[in-house]
């Protein structure tokens, strides 16, 4: 099956040949995708899957802007394959991609089957070591797909070490810092959203109104945007998109929460960089208190005890630590008592995101707190944490995860503890 719709997909781009875009990285990848979707929107016919579908069969169901069905079944396949012959009939100006990677080779396959006429590089931080061992092997790897381009990349400077961009030979932009391409200055920043500068290729936008609260993030705004403008998208319509530009599902999107409270939901994964980025996103955003919400940290390898210890170090100006899972109550719980937390006073323990949220919601949160619920992809899935937190049960949707595939392995694993 996954040979078929990869045969499919590769037909379809033959057929159609619209311009490939990727956007790839180590992390933000999914919302630097939805907000260069949005843009490019506003002047352009795009295809785009509204999911983290970066790799095998659901990158090639991507194409076709299709999902896995819920029910693995051979009528429920059919019923996709189907709806993947009849896109043959659509066409677009401009199909985004995303493509991720957990191994040593997967971004030459994936160039293989789509090589990109541009390409869109968020970040070169650790991911996935227990598979791909070192920085420098992340680097090599992702740096790839920038130099396997028809036409330009564009890359963060930031996140991204100059090492290993010094080799791309082909046309490169850069954003994140003043003398790039892209650049932004934050001029104010709430629980709900930041008031932004922007300098793109030129053009300036002046305090634009933005969803977005974490500045890894608003970093990806201007990277989204210097692509973009690049690929030919007015000023005015950049302009009007941005204020409607919001994270994707479950990566530091901002919550009303219960008892007054605000709730940031980052729960989609949890990488080292990712922690520390958001950790110091709630620092920085005035509150009554700052309680955080951490599950595992997976797929390390040799670079466990660093990457842990890295996520600790932000642990000062934190009040309240709910951890939950085996790593997270090991590694960070040593850590926060070595910080000065205690346990049963700042400190808790929860073998599950469920009983975690719960006790938040009906012991701890209070009116003017901030939450932050991080955690990693599959297994302990801490967004059911951010759920019973929620002022209106409704955002619910906006949390990752709760397709009714999601929420039948959730049945299973959480038990009556989902809808308590």
């Amino acid at each position: 099956m996954v040979g078929t719709f990869k045969v499919l997909a590769k037909l379809y781009i033959t057929i159609h040949r619209p311009r490939v875009v990727v956007v790839a990285g180590s992390v933000g990848k999914t919302s630097t995708k939805m907000m260069l979707a949005k843009f490019l929107a506003a002047e352009k016919k795009v295809s785009y899957m509204d999911d983290s579908y970066n790799s095998g069969v659901g990158l090639y169901l991507s194409v076709f802007e299709r999902k896995v069905p819920t029910r693995s079944t051979p009528t429920a396949w059919a019923g996709v394959l189907l709806k993947v012959l009849g896109h043959f009939f659509k066409h677009n100006e401009i199909l985004l991609l995303e493509y991720g990677i957990d191994h040593p080779g997967e971004m030459d396959e994936m160039i293989a089957f789509a090589r990109p006429h541009n390409a869109l590089l968020t970040a070169v931080t650790p991911e996935h070591m227990e598979f791909l061992h070192t920085i420098d092997i992340v680097g090599q790897e992702e740096t790839k797909i920038l130099a396997a381009v028809k036409d330009f990349g564009v890359a963060n400077s930031v996140d991204i070490d100059k090492k290993y961009l010094k080799n791309i030979q082909k046309t490169l932009y850069t954003y994140g810092k003043k003398a790039d391409q892209a650049s932004y200055d934050i001029i104010s920043r709430t629980g709900s959203g930041s008031v932004v500068s922007f300098v793109v290729d030129g053009q300036v936008y002046d305090d634009q109104q933005t969803r977005v609260i974490s500045e890894a993030l608003i970093r990806q705004i201007s990277g989204a945007m210097l692509m973009a403008q690049k690929l030919g998208i007015s000023k005015k319509a950049i302009e009007s998109t941005i204020s409607s530009i919001e994270p994707a599902a479950s990566r530091m999107h901002p919550f009303k929460g219960v008892k007054g409270s605000t709730i940031i939901d980052d729960s989609a994964n949890f990488s080292p960089v990712a922690g520390i980025v958001a950790l110091q996103t709630i620092k920085d955003i005035s509150a009554k208190r700052r309680i955080a919400i951490l599950g595992n940290m997976h797929e390390l390898g040799e670079y466990i005890d660093e990457g842990y210890s890295q996520v600790s170090e932000e642990f000062d100006g934190i009040d309240i630590l709910v951890l939950v899972g085996e790593l997270s109550v090991t590694h960070f719980g040593k850590a926060a008592v070595k910080r000065g937390f205690k346990n049963g006073t700042n400190l808790y323990y929860f073998d599950t995101s469920t009983e975690a949220g719960i006790f938040v919601r009906d012991t701890i949160v209070a009116k003017g707190d901030i939450v932050l619920v991080k955690g990693p992809f599959g297994g302990f899935y801490l967004e059911e944490a951010a759920k019973k937190l929620l002022a209106s049960p409704s955002d619910s949707q906006y949390l990752t995860r709760q397709s009714d595939f999601w929420i039948e392995k959730k049945k299973k694993h959480f038990g009556k503890s989902l809808n308590d």
